[in-house]
């Protein structure tokens, strides 16, 4: 994240969106909403506490979403489908971003220039933000990651641990893990899990594309995969410290 000018002469922080570096500098006296207010529609609060939000981006429609803007958070986006759009911003600046299903991309936070999207494709996109709330704080270090050869660690930045278990279909492992940071566990395709809750109780649980659980340090909530086809998880640990 970088320091550029701001059309007063201010300096202002860059952020990123959709991978490209963006400098906050509005026109005078524009006045932009939240995505959540902006565009209800497309973004929906799906979850949030003093840690973490959760938000889900609905399915796009033809037409451009109303400019808006994101509150800047350090942030995860997971893609459930394949995404090609074009943003426009504020300052008539466009961009066109393509990005493929099920993969996550990671945005540092800072204030954001509002901006609309557009899709290009035939088909409607959806996709998830995990936006985490904590303060980047470099003396904590999380545990190790997650000890099991169906995991791996995909990134790992100031703000999150990404991790994402792959599972065949024919596997129906019992996990003994467990984490030391909260976490979002996000799914892929259809699955079947004996899942914990948070004092320990079991039960089983079908989860549909794009569902999620929120991990508190401790057992890893995932106790065994039941379902005779393949599995795909994805584990966002946030890092840092509350405000």
């Amino acid at each position: 994240m970088g320091i550029g000018l701001g059309h007063c002469g201010r300096a202002v922080r860059a952020g990123l969106l959709f991978g490209a570096v963006l400098v906050v500098c509005p026109a005078a006296g524009a006045q932009y909403q939240d995505a959540l207010v902006a565009a209800p529609q497309r973004y929906k609060l799906a979850f949030e506490n003093q840690a973490v939000r959760v938000i889900r981006v609905e399915p796009d429609a033809a037409q451009a979403t109303p400019m808006h803007t994101h509150p800047g958070f350090p942030m995860m986006q997971v893609t459930f489908t394949e995404i090609h759009s074009i943003t426009t911003n504020a300052n008539g600046t466009t961009r066109e971003s393509h990005r493929e299903a099920r993969t996550v991309r990671y945005s540092a936070g800072g204030p954001e220039m509002a901006h609309s999207t557009k899709r290009l494709s035939d088909a409607p996109s959806r996709s998830m933000r995990i936006e985490s709330k904590l303060q980047a704080d470099p003396s904590i270090v999380p545990g190790p990651p997650l000890a099991d050869s169906h995991f791996a660690v995909e990134q790992d930045n100031a703000d999150f641990r990404v991790t994402r278990g792959k599972f065949a279909a024919v596997e129906k492992p019992r996990l003994k893990l467990s984490l030391t940071r909260p976490a979002v566990l996000i799914f892929f395709g259809k699955q079947k899990w004996r899942v914990r809750d948070e004092k320990g109780h079991k039960k089983n649980s079908t989860f549909e594309d794009g569902d999620f659980l929120i991990q508190q340090p401790g057992h890893f909530r995932l106790d065994k995969k039941l379902a005779a086809r393949e599995a795909e998880v994805l584990v966002v640990e946030l890092k840092g410290r509350l405000k």
